[in-house]
This record gives structure tokens, C-alpha cells and sequence, in this order.
């Protein structure tokens, strides 16, 4: 019998597999076998020496840090892991989003998003009592005298990033507005999707200056390699760019800060930017729901695409 705590790999008959982490490998495992019918290998690296001293919470996030290097290993190294969390990009099926939109129809988004989100007019109704707080801060929003280019901004960001907006919003994404986070720069809005802030308009408190950042997918926008990143930091010399390092999104998510409102509007209207972060959007929104809807503003969200005052 292998020891108590450490890692696994379950390889598929299909070719794909399952990295996995417990300190208890052996109920683990178990649990798989009732889930997965088609399991071929089960590989088991238990640790080779555990700490008595080490609480149980403390070595669960050991395992978790270690398990997040062996699933971005596996992805680096092109393998396919049913993972969801740490997994750039979703394998199989989506158990929320495909019930939602077929895939066939995410597929057709992805080739042409803006054109395929102005043909949607599926739209949601919200109930007036439920999002009392967020009209209040979007009328503070809306008395700052930059607010007509930040929904701008939002809203191109919807249209061009997000698939289906008015179809997915609230139950796959949502955004709020004036959030009462302590993070410097502060919060203006944020759009989440699922758990993944992934377009953040912010303000320094101390100047008073507007920037924000968008989270892209470094092999959508750096497609050629160096050439690609080079070419990019040409086009946009004052832009700095991060390694993303949100669980949902995995590996290969770059986020890129913008210091000013006119740089985040050369980012929107660059479409190799617009057309990576899309592809991060989808990939993250295949994942789960919205995991932030009590901080969701229709009110904003309306506004920024030009819609009827959301209630």
C-alpha cells in the first residue's frame, strides 16, 4: 500500500489525464473509480517524508502549491488534463456553459466575437429590490467626469471580449461598480468572470490617474513567439505586462496594466489584444458561474452597451 499523503496521475483510454493531490491518496482514489469509468493507469508519487509538526491546513496548501506546478508542467509539456482549476484552457465538456450555448455556437464566437455579440438580443430582467446598492454607486460612477469613456471602455470590452454578453451576464460574469476593496490602485469597475477579474478600471488615489489592465492569452497574442511580444510592445511602449496568476486562468495568462485611460483605449482598439482576451474569456467562462453576483451593477452594465435603465 502507497503512503497517505501525496500526488497521482490518472491516465485515460482516451489519451487524456487526471493530476491530483490528498492527504489521503487511497480514499481518493476511490472516489475516482466511483466517478471514472474509463481509467487505464493510476500513478501514485507519495511524499517522500512528511512533517509531524505541520497542521493539517498548512500541509493541504503545500500539496495544492505543489499539485498547481505538476498541472501547469503537464499543459507546458502539451498534455491534456481534465483538471479544472489551473487549466488554461477547458478539456470535455462544460457543465455550465454548454447548456447555455451550445458549442458549436462558443465556437462561432470565437471566430468573429463583436459581429456574433451585436446579433445576440437575448437580454435578462433583474429585480428592482435586489440591486438597490449597486444604483447608488453607479450614480457616483456616473457623476465622475470620466465615466462616458470608462462605459465606453466596458462596454467595447463586452462586445469584443465576452461571449454573448447579454445571455451570460450575471450567471457567467458580472460587474461591479465602486467596490469597497482596500486595493491600491481602487477599484472603479471590475469584470469577473466566474472567479477571474479580467478587465479592471482602477484609479491611483494619491494623482487621480485612470488606468486599469486585461488579461489575454499569451499564445493567442504572442503567437509568434518573441516576434509577437516585440511587435506588441511597439504598439504599445508604455504597457506592462505580468504573468496572470488567478488559479482558474493557468498557465500561459498574461495580464496587461495600462497606466492611463488613453492607454487602455489603444489596448481595446488593438485587435490581436481584444482578440486574446476573448480567448481567455471563453476558456475561463467554460469553467463555472459567476462567483461575484452580489457585487454585480445591471445599472452599468446597461449603460455601457447602450441598453434600456436596468431596474
Amino acid at each position: 500500500m502507497f503512503g497517505t499523503a501525496g500526488y497521482y496521475l490518472l491516465e485515460f483510454t482516451d489519451g487524456q489525464c487526471y493530476i491530483g493531490e490528498s492527504i489521503d491518496i487511497a480514499s481518493r482514489l476511490n472516489q475516482h473509480l466511483g466517478r471514472f469509468r474509463d481509467i487505464a493507469t493510476i500513478r501514485v508519487r507519495p511524499e517522500a517524508k512528511s512533517n509531524a509538526q505541520t497542521s493539517i491546513l498548512d500541509h493541504k496548501r503545500l500539496l495544492r502549491l505543489r499539485e498547481r506546478r505538476l498541472i501547469h508542467h503537464a499543459q507546458e509539456s502539451n498534455l491534456l488534463a481534465r483538471n479544472v482549476n489551473e487549466m488554461a484552457t477547458l478539456v470535455g465538456e462544460s457543465k455550465h456553459l454548454d447548456h447555455v450555448i451550445p458549442d458549436a455556437e462558443q465556437r462561432r464566437w470565437l471566430d468573429a466575437p463583436d459581429t456574433v455579440n451585436r446579433a445576440d438580443s437575448t437580454t435578462q430582467k433583474f429585480e428592482h429590490s435586489q440591486f438597490l446598492g449597486a444604483a447608488d454607486n453607479f450614480r457616483r460612477f456616473a457623476s465622475m467626469s470620466e465615466s462616458v469613456e470608462m462605459l465606453q471602455l466596458i462596454g467595447q470590452y463586452l462586445t469584443r471580449c465576452v461571449p454573448y454578453p447579454l445571455r451570460t451576464e450575471y450567471q457567467s460574469w458580472s460587474v461591479s461598480c465602486l467596490p469597497t476593496t482596500r486595493s491600491i490602485p481602487r477599484r472603479l469597475s471590475c469584470v469577473s468572470i466566474a472567479m477571474t477579474e479580467t478587465f479592471v478600471v482602477n484609479i491611483d488615489p494619491t494623482s487621480g490617474t485612470i488606468g486599469g489592465f486585461i488579461q489575454v492569452n499569451d499564445a493567442e497574442l504572442f503567437s509568434a513567439g518573441a516576434a509577437s511580444e516585440l511587435a506588441f510592445r511597439r504598439r504599445h511602449p508604455h504597457a506592462t505586462l505580468s504573468v496572470a496568476n488567478y488559479e482558474e486562468s493557468g498557465p500561459g495568462q498574461t495580464i496587461i496594466f495600462a497606466n492611463s485611460l488613453a492607454q487602455l483605449q489603444q489596448l481595446r482598439d488593438d485587435v490581436a489584444v481584444t482578440r486574446a482576451a476573448a480567448t481567455t474569456a471563453l476558456n475561463i467562462m467554460r469553467k463555472g458561474q459567476s462567483m461575484h453576483r452580489r457585487s454585480h451593477c445591471p445599472q452599468l452594465v446597461a449603460a455601457a452597451l447602450d441598453l434600456p435603465a436596468a431596474l
